[in-house]
């Protein structure tokens, strides 16, 4: 289960519920990027506004600690910025994000087993198809000695999930590994299908 919200009386969204397959094995979102959640993620993710990172974080404990205890993740890894990229910005959002939830589950972050070796271009506007095009080969395993049993990946937004899952997908073939996701905010519609509305 993906984590997308659903319609009252159904389980799945119409992605999971079609048969779409994730690499991960599933997914949580603190909240729906809509409204206030937008000019939010645009402050925390251009602007500089990293001490936003402390409310998403005890929000997303308070909702999905039970279920953070449930997997029992053994290091957060975040969704990895191009170098240069987070050179200029000066931070990764979804590294700092990844600290705040590390600071309150006692589960080390590491920024080192995964590396973005593209400069994808970003995801707005892009039908489902070309995201995933967008992003399969973007991510590199940079560390592989250690071992990982449990891995929870950590992004900002998740639309159709296309890069968390490319990132999930170079983990499990690494690690030979469970994958879980956790996101800050998560877009609403039918992405498979195109009728989505898109906000990455």
């Amino acid at each position: 289960m993906c984590g997308r919200p659903v319609a009252e009386g159904s389980v799945f969204c119409s992605d999971c519920g079609s048969g779409g397959r994730y690499e991960f094995e599933s997914g949580r979102a603190v909240y729906a990027y809509t409204g206030i959640m937008k000019e939010a993620m645009y402050r925390f993710k251009y602007l500089g506004r990293r001490e936003y990172a402390d409310v998403f974080a005890d929000d997303a404990i308070r909702m999905w600690k039970r279920w953070l205890i449930a997997i029992n993740p053994e290091v957060i890894i975040p969704v990895p910025m191009y170098g240069p990229k987070k050179k200029k910005r000066g931070y990764d959002q979804a590294e700092v994000f990844a600290n705040k939830i590390s600071e309150r589950i006692h589960v080390p972050v590491r920024n080192d087993i995964i590396i973005r070796n593209e400069n994808t271009i970003p995801m707005k506007g892009l039908s489902p198809g070309m995201r995933v095009n967008n992003v399969k080969n973007a991510f590199l395993i940079k560390e592989s000695e250690v071992q990982f049993k449990r891995i929870l990946v950590v992004d900002d937004i998740f639309t159709t999930g296309a890069t968390i899952n490319a990132v999930s997908g170079v983990l499990r073939n690494c690690f030979n590994c469970r994958v879980f996701g956790l996101y800050i905010c998560t877009g609403i519609g039918d992405y498979r299908r195109g009728n989505g509305r898109s906000y990455m």
